[in-house]
């Protein structure tokens, strides 16, 4: 008795040839540039009483940068605006903290602190959120480089990093 067989060859090509296909696909997907994937904004739930913090994650070039927004107490009423900073100190690229100890701090410093800080434990630079991110202490030469945010119905949409901010490490 004869089997039937199907053509080998044929089928064989069939199949390596839509493999390729997938393989070509899946190449072009994961060397896309990432740029693309980082335009999606992240969103988080907004902070809402002062000196409350929502940290985040925010994808730039293909990098994962920790940021923090802090929602600042009403200077005229109403709610406090919104700092939002990338939490990589722009001294020695250390990852720096809202401290709430702020007396405890300035102790530490030979400063007079009034309101919660940003403390880079590495080196101890103190910034100011209330002062648009001042360094108040220690070798840092500037702020933290900010978020570009908008706030809406209680989320916080974090939309692009300050320009400038290519040299984080």
């Amino acid at each position: 008795m004869t089997e039937a067989r199907s053509n080998p060859v044929g089928s064989r090509k069939q199949f390596l040839g839509g493999l390729w296909r997938s393989l070509a696909v899946l190449v072009a997907a994961i060397m896309a540039p990432s740029a693309a994937r980082a335009r999606i904004p992240v969103t988080v739930v907004a902070p809402m009483q002062p000196w409350q913090s929502t940290e985040f994650e925010f994808e730039k070039d293909g990098r994962l940068l920790p940021g923090i927004a802090v929602r600042l107490p009403a200077t005229n009423g109403g709610a406090g605006a919104l700092y939002a900073a990338c939490r990589i100190c722009p001294h020695e690229g250390c990852t720096f903290a809202l401290e709430r100890e702020y007396d405890l701090v300035g102790s530490i410093v030979g400063q007079t602190l009034s309101n919660p800080v940003f403390l880079c434990r590495c080196h101890l630079s103190v910034y100011d959120p209330l002062r648009d991110g001042a360094v108040v202490s220690g070798p840092a030469k500037r702020p933290p480089w900010r978020f570009e945010i908008r706030e809406e119905s209680g989320s916080l949409e974090v939309l692009a990093l300050e320009a400038g901010a290519e040299v984080i490490r």
